[in-house]
Parts: structure tokens; C-alpha cells; sequence
């Protein structure tokens, strides 16, 4: 494999480098087979052994657009001032017409009956040869009701008894889902022709069937679907460990009084702290979610704002009373008394709510999975790992830390299927997995799905390995809303991880800055742009304009893997080592705080040129979560006012770090124009939920609310 550094001369818009990886493996390189692991054991953390399948040469090239269709350079696509609607999407060549399949018998769906390929139901009576359903579920029932005790590298999936059965080894994960269209992600355990069906309540069923490969993830995309109509999702083959999957396509008043917009956010997801492996809690919030669902007892309505266990909660517009029943944080509004649900109130709400089907979206807001760790230590020789460490990401320097970038390509495979395996542990947690079958996500990339930032130079051997990263990253869940098909002669390239959609009156805006500084950053603006990058901000401003993606939006949910307001530039200046480490890759370090100052002005401004507009931010964090208020001294009242929901961790090591910050953190000053003001700061596991009502006249009513269990 050879990898060539081109040094771009910093023109307006070019990436800072260009790496392209080609496969060029030399038989001689090694006599070992094919299937061998090059990990040198080490008694600091157990040997992580692969067996990867063949993989296709990785080709990062010039930096790639997703969705050209709607996120070009600025001023190459004009839609003549209609917003950008997903729902009218076409994924290319695909035709759900020659692909779709249907079927009068129910197809398997976590019962008894299953369809063979020719669409024929049989049923297995054979002692010998039947798959024991009911033990699959029994088993797995027992599984996310227990505390999960497993070691972070050990397959929480429940096998079935005949192992040669292929099966759905990952998923379902439902991604992208509008009026019409809907993406589901699965992996199975062998080279099968899947078929996978949509069944409404009248039993209309659609199906699309495709020949899956083993060990890699492939997506079903249906098209032509009812809109607000509730689809339970299905497969000609078993899904052992998944009681139930469902989605629910958007109806065409999204956002409305009558079909309110209600999206939830999660950050942070170490399996570790659930397996009980590192310091912590060890607590499963997945878990309570999951006993949620089963129990029925969360409870959906009006309310207050955020996170408070006793006292007073300000949401921006007033205030209500927060106080804290059973396991989970909320305001209670005024006048509401406790209910005996656990939960305290009529009005308080929870993430099972999306489960139960009540939630439309789930952001997935970095660092649901540990490729890489946060166990390093700041010494005089660098950032250094500790004895903790036991990332798959430093087992994949281990590999080439002692290649040239030519001899690359002789052990990519074996990086690429170690990250997956990390995938696949993730994905198999019992209690997060049944989330993702039910729940729509769109995502955005961390440290932990990329590797910690840290070194500029990319013709060492970390930076390949962040684009092997990339890549697997891309195969789970950036396919979940966009084709990541392979270009020319099998290569994939690197593209931006940032997309938007609008549906209907709602858009989203998901923002990177984690794979921008790693393939896209322009030595120019560096330090204009250090987070966002100017390819990017090219796009912000040409899908905030009144010709642009989102210029039909009332509301727009901006999302960030990190807070863009969480701390006062005076914190950097004069806080510790450790303190400026912790918020070095945040937008509250030195170089951070004028991009999210300019980003926060081009909000308002858009926000402010018509009526009745709304802009909502939802940001990850692996300390803490809240509710933060940010206003802006050039729009009177309300009017220059935002509101921050930030997911805290969902299963982490808990930190002190930033949440002591709490009490300090009051009218602090974001650049010239901006001010906020955490409502509280909560520091457990936790994840954010978000409710629009969108009234022409009225404007948007935001219920923000941040969970811990």
C-alpha cells in the first residue's frame, strides 16, 4: 500500500492535505496466513484477536460532499428557493420496483413464523433442526434485565443453537426516515440473500431484498412509503435478540400542535462503564430505557425544562419547579402533583417515550462507540496511554507503527476488522440495540469513532490509522442517511461528516468538527476555522440563506458533539493543565470561542429574518448534561434568546471536571455579542429530550428536558 502527502497551497476552500491509500499487497510481505493477527501481546490488556474478511482498498482522495444533491460548495447549487426535502430524494439507480418483494405470509419478525426465500412460510418441527424461538427470547429477556457483567471485547449477541442458520448478527438499526423514504442497517452472520420487509397495521406490505455479505453492514432503503403511518420491520431470517422492530415515517404536518416534533440525543456510550469493567456507576441507562418500554410506565405531556433534583429551573421564557422522583430528572410545571409512574409527574418525560414510538428521531451525537479511549495522561513526552487503555485503536498502531506507508496496505484488513469487531460489541448490547431497532438516528463522529486528534503529519502511521477508523465508521452508521458506495476500482473515499435535511417545517443541521480537523482542514483558515473548517461554513451560510436547504424550515435543531457554549474563554486563560485538556477539544477553547460566537450570530440572523422562525441546539458531552440559555445582545427580549439541550454521557466513567464549574457559570460572555446561563448542570449519566410545537403565529414552543437515571 503506498500513501502520497499532496500539499495543497492554501487556496480558498482546499483541504490542508490529500491522502489517497491504495491497495498494493505484496505476497511476499508475509508468509503468515491470511486470518493472522500482527498484535504483539501485552499484559496490560487482553489480546484482541480478528478474522477478517477481504476488504476493498481504502481511498480517503480528494475530500468528498455528502449528498451533492444538497451540500455543495457555496454558490455551485441553487434549488431556486425551495428547501431541500428528503422526502423527494432519489438514492440513484436503485428502484424499489425490481428489488421489492411481497408477501401474504408474515415474514419473521421475533415470533415463530418464519418466510423462506421464495416467500413460502414453513414452520421448524424437527427437535433436531428447530430454532428454539422461545429460548432466544427467554435468554435475551435475561440478558437486558441483568446486569451486563461481560468483559468490553466479548459479543454480548445471543447466538442461536444452530450457528450454520444464517441470521441478522447486527440490527436492525433504523436510519434516515422522512415522509416517504425510510433506511434500515443490518449485518448477518453469512452470506445470504436477505429479504426485508415494512408491514402496516392493514397488513400492505413492502420489501426489498439484496444478497448480503457476511460481517458487513448493508442497508435496505424504501421508497414510495405512506407518510405518519407506523411500519414494523422485519427479515426472511432470524434476528435473535430482538424482540420487536418498528418506524414510523413522518407525517406531513411534522412539528404541528397535532403531530409535535419530539427528538431525543444521546452522547458517550463507553461499554465499559456498563460491563462493569472501569470505575463507575456501572449503571445501564439503555437498561432503564428498555424497562421503561417493557413496563410502560413513562409518560408523555406538557412541562417544564431540565435537569434539577429540588429547586428552581429557569427555561429561558420562566420558570418552573424541578424536584426529583425515582430515576429520572425533571421540571415538573406548575400546578402538576407526583404520580406513582416512578417518574414523578404526569408531565415528565423520558427516552422510552421514543421507544413506545413517541419519539421521531434519536441524534446520535459522538462517541457511541470506543474505538479509541480517554485514558491518556498529559507528561513531559506527550499524551501518553495508561495502564487502562485497552483501545482497539492503539492495536491498530501497534500493527504499522513499525511500516512504511507502503506496507500498509498488508495489514489494513486486519485494523479495519478489529474496529468492526468494537462495532459489533457496541451494537450487540442488549438494551442500546433494541433502542436503534426502534428509534430513527442520524449520527455524527467523536474522538472514540475516529481517534484522538494528535498528530499533524500524514504520512505517520496514526493518520492511517484514523482513516481506517473513518472508514468503519462510515460502513455503520454514516450509511444510516447516505450511500457510501464504492468509487472507481472498489476505493472509498473520505468524505465531510456534516449533513443537513429538511423535513417540512423541521431541518436539522448537524455540524463536525472532529473529521474536519483530521482530513479537511485548509492550513488558511486553520485558525479562523479551526472547528468547522471552511468547505463547511461555505455550506452553513448557503443553507442559511433564503435560497438555501433549510430556507422553507421554521425551526432548525443545530447538533454538535460538543457544547458550543459550556464554558467562559476566563476558564482556559486561567484554569489548570487538566482543565484546559478537558476543554482543549471543546468550543470553549481559546481558538473556539470566536467560531462559536460567529456561529451563534449567523443563527440569530436567520432565526430573525422571518416570523415565527426558531433555532434549537443539541450538543453531546462526556461530563454532564443541562439545559443552557444563550441571548444575544443584539436582539431585544426573547427574540435573541437560544436554547442549549446537552446529552450528557449516557454510559461513562464519571468525571468531576466541568461540573464543578456549575456555580460559576452565570451571564458569561461568548465573544462580543452572546451571554449565557446554565438552568442547572447534571453530572450523571444522562441524555437529552426535545419537544417542538410550530405555530405560524405563535412561534415555536420548546420543551427541552435532560434525563439521568
Amino acid at each position: 500500500m503506498s500513501l502520497r502527502r499532496c500539499l495543497v497551497p492554501g487556496g480558498e476552500g482546499e483541504d490542508r492535505y490529500s491522502s489517497s491509500y491504495t491497495s498494493s499487497k505484496s505476497s511476499s510481505a508475509s508468509s503468515m496466513p491470511s486470518n493472522a493477527v500482527h498484535v504483539r501481546q501485552r499484559e496490560d490488556r487482553p489480546f484482541v484477536g480478528t478474522n477478517p474478511g477481504a476488504a476493498s482498498a481504502y481511498n480517503p482522495g480528494t475530500a468528498y460532499n455528502p449528498g451533492a444533491a444538497y451540500n455543495p460548495p457555496a454558490g455551485s447549487y441553487n434549488p431556486g428557493g425551495s428547501a431541500y426535502n428528503p422526502g423527494a430524494y432519489n438514492p440513484g439507480s436503485y428502484n424499489p420496483g425490481t428489488g421489492g418483494y411481497t408477501s401474504a405470509v408474515p415474514p419473521y419478525a421475533g415470533g415463530d413464523q418464519y418466510t423462506t426465500s421464495s416467500g413460502s412460510s414453513s414452520s421448524y418441527s424437527s427437535s433436531e433442526a428447530q430454532l428454539d424461538t422461545a429460548n432466544i427470547l427467554e435468554e435475551y429477556e435475561q440478558k437486558a434485565l441483568d446486569k451486563v457483567s461481560a468483559p468490553p471485547n466479548a459479543s454480548l449477541l445471543y447466538e442461536p443453537k444452530r450457528p450454520f442458520t444464517p441470521f441478522v448478527s447486527v440490527g436492525p438499526i433504523i436510519g434516515m426516515v422522512s415522509e416517504t423514504i425510510a433506511r434500515v442497517l443490518i449485518e448477518t452472520s453469512a452470506d445470504v440473500e436477505v429479504k426485508c420487509f415494512l408491514t402496516d397495521a392493514h397488513g400492505v406490505q413492502h420489501g426489498v431484498s439484496q444478497v448480503c455479505e457476511k460481517n458487513t453492514p448493508a442497508v435496505f432503503v424504501f421508497e414510495e412509503l405512506r407518510a405518519g403511518t407506523k411500519y414494523r420491520v422485519s427479515f426472511n431470517i432470524p434476528v435473535p435478540g430482538v424482540v420487536s422492530s418498528a418506524l414510523t415515517t413522518l407525517p406531513p404536518n411534522w412539528g404541528s400542535a397535532t403531530a409535535p416534533a419530539r427528538i431525543a440525543a444521546v452522547s458517550n456510550h463507553d461499554l465499559r462503564a456498563i460491563a462493569g469493567t472501569a470505575a463507575g456507576s456501572g449503571k445501564d441507562v439503555w437498561r432503564t430505557l428498555y424497562k421503561d418500554h417493557k413496563a410502560g410506565t413513562a409518560k408523555a405531556g406538557k412541562g417544564g425544562c431540565c435537569t434539577r433534583p429540588r429547586g428552581t429551573v429557569e427555561d429561558g421564557v420562566g420558570s418552573t419547579q424541578g424536584s426529583v422522583s425515582g430515576s429520572a430528572y425533571n421540571a415538573m410545571g406548575a400546578g402538576s402533583s407526583r404520580g406513582n409512574d416512578g417518574y414523578g409527574a404526569a408531565n415528565s418525560t423520558t427516552l422510552g417515550d421514543s421507544v413506545a414510538g413517541k419519539f421521531d428521531y434519536l441524534l446520535l451525537l459522538g462517541n457511541l462507540v470506543y474505538v479509541d479511549s480517554s485514558d491518556y495522561v498529559e507528561t513531559k513526552e506527550g499524551r501518553l496511554p495508561t495502564e487502562e487503555n485497552d483501545a482497539a485503536f492503539l492495536d491498530g498502531l501497534e500493527l504499522v507503527e513499525d511500516l512504511s506507508p507502503s506496507q500498509f496496505g498488508d495489514v489494513e484488513d486486519k485494523v479495519l476488522e478489529m474496529f468492526r469487531n468494537v462495532y459489533r460489541d457496541t451494537l450487540t448490547h442488549p438494551t442500546l440495540r433494541h433502542v436503534l431497532a426502534n428509534v430513527p438516528c442520524l449520527s455524527l463522529p467523536g474522538d472514540m469513532e475516529l481517534g484522538l486528534c494528535m498528530d499533524d503529519d500524514a504520512d505517520k502511521p496514526r493518520n492511517f490509522v484514523h482513516a481506517c477508523a473513518y472508514k468503519v465508521y462510515n460502513e455503520y452508521f454514516r450509511a444510516l442517511f447516505e450511500e457510501v458506495g464504492d468509487g472507481q476500482g472498489g476505493e472509498i473515499m473520505i468524505g465531510q461528516a456534516y449533513h443537513f435535511h429538511a423535513f417540512g417545517d423541521v431541518g436539522f443541521m448537524l455540524l463536525d468538527c472532529k473529521a474536519q480537523p483530521l482530513f479537511h482542514r485548509s492550513s488558511k483558515h486553520v485558525h479562523e476555522t479551526p472547528f468547522l473548517g471552511y468547505r463547511q461554513w461555505a455550506d452553513i451560510d448557503y443553507a442559511l440563506s433564503e435560497s438555501g436547504y433549510l430556507s422553507l424550515c421554521r425551526t432548525i435543531v443545530v447538533a454538535s458533539v460538543t457544547p458550543i457554549v459550556l464554558a467562559p474563554e476566563s476558564v482556559w486563560l486561567t484554569g489548570s493543565v487538566e482543565r484546559q485538556m478537558e476543554l482543549l477539544a471543546t468550543w470553549a477553547c481559546a481558538d473556539g470561542v470566536d467560531e462559536a460566537s460567529l456561529l451563534l450570530s449567523k443563527l440569530n440572523d436567520w432565526k430573525h429574518r422571518k416570523d415565527s422562525r426558531e433555532v434549537v441546539l443539541m450538543c453531546g458531552n462526556p461530563v454532564n448534561g443541562g439545559v443552557t440559555i444563550i441571548t444575544d445582545s443584539r436582539y431585544a427580549g426573547n427574540r435573541g434568546t437560544l436554547k442549549q439541550i446537552t446529552a450528557g454521557p449516557i454510559a461513562v466513567k464519571q468525571h468531576k471536571g466541568v461540573s464543578k464549574l456549575q456555580g460559576s457559570l452565570t451571564n458569561n460572555a461568548v465573544g462580543v455579542y452572546h451571554k449565557f446561563h446554565h438552568s442547572q448542570l447534571c453530572n450523571k449519566n444522562s441524555y437529552g429530550t426535545l419537544q417542538l410545537v410550530i405555530d405560524k403565529d405563535l412561534g415555536t414552543q420548546v420543551t427541552a428536558r435532560v434525563v439521568a437515571a
